[in-house]
């Protein structure tokens, strides 16, 4: 090979290097490249799996009998919504008192991950169920977890994660006689894509469905829009209007009662560093499940 060819190839190899650098430094600091578009067509042709157990070795956890569950005293909630009610937190959270997890007609005692949501980290579940029967709200509580990271709330709003998340409800209402409330953390998603014009009316679709199936539905609608980094991500930091719907959502139904507001939680010690600063840490997971219980006292 003549020097002149290799000389070439260098220079080839050089270039293509450095216009793979510049591509991905404008990735990052000036969003160029469509992520959100990408990810959008994704959702369209993405098969979802929602064997949620593919998660946890549930043959793994002792199964607890529903007998030696004090159903009178005992606090029923299901869970739905995108990463931030499902398994996508820190984990290391133990709960010290009789907090359990619901799945598939099983129940366990809580540890994360919780089975039947999607992430393999940890949630703030069982803080909140901690608390709860601290105050004496409830001897014992159960979640039933099914949410799906990085979903908007039209896709939650119909299709298998919908459907998901009704059979659940429903095996849940068998199990314990009961369902207290749905416990609903959402928005993220509708944020970065910016849909937050169409948020209340997606929602309400959610909500008819849910209607169609549930005689009386009891919903907690978190106030959340914010994912990212406050330093870095002004733009997701917190998205009014989506905020003003979620606001009105509560207002205008009855059904609807007002949650966490978790775009409050901005500081660095309440989110994950290695994700962007979206997800809660165990210092957020505190803060998050104090105003749960604040909101179900």
């Amino acid at each position: 090979m003549d020097n002149s060819k290799i000389l070439i190839e260098a220079l080839l190899f050089i270039s293509t290097s450095f216009l793979f650098y510049g591509w991905g430094v404008l990735t990052l600091y000036k969003k160029i490249f469509p992520y959100n578009l990408i990810k959008l067509v994704k959702g369209k042709f993405y098969h979802v799996d929602t064997d949620h157990k593919r998660f946890l070795n549930v043959e793994n956890l002792k199964q607890i009998n529903v007998s030696s569950i004090d159903l009178k005293e005992l606090g029923v909630f299901v869970t739905y919504g995108q990463s931030n009610s499902s398994n996508h937190g820190q984990i290391g959270y133990l709960p010290k008192n009789k907090v359990y997890m619901f799945n598939n007609g099983k129940i366990f005692k809580y540890k994360d991950p919780s089975i039947g949501a999607s992430g393999i980290d940890g949630s703030v579940w069982g803080m909140t169920g901690d608390k709860l029967i601290n105050l004496g709200l409830y001897k014992e509580v159960s979640f039933t977890n099914t949410g799906w990271g990085g979903k908007t709330i039209l896709q939650l709003s119909k299709g298998e994660l919908f459907d998901y998340f009704i059979e659940q409800y429903l095996l849940t209402l068998k199990m314990y006689g009961k369902v207290d409330a749905i416990l609903f953390h959402q928005g993220e998603d509708d944020a970065e894509h910016h849909l937050e014009d169409q948020y209340y009316d997606n929602f309400m679709v959610f909500m008819n469905n849910l209607r169609k199936l549930l005689p009386h539905p009891k919903l907690y609608l978190s106030i959340v829009s914010h994912c990212g980094d406050p330093g870095r991500h002004k733009i997701y930091v917190e998205n009014t209007k989506l905020r003003s719907h979620q606001k009105k959502l509560i207002e205008d139904n009855l059904d609807i009662l007002r949650g966490p507001d978790t775009d409050i939680l901005v500081k660095r010690e309440h989110r994950l560093p290695n994700s962007d600063f979206c997800h809660f840490s165990i210092q957020g997971f505190d803060k998050f499940s104090d105003q749960w219980v604040e909101c179900l006292r």
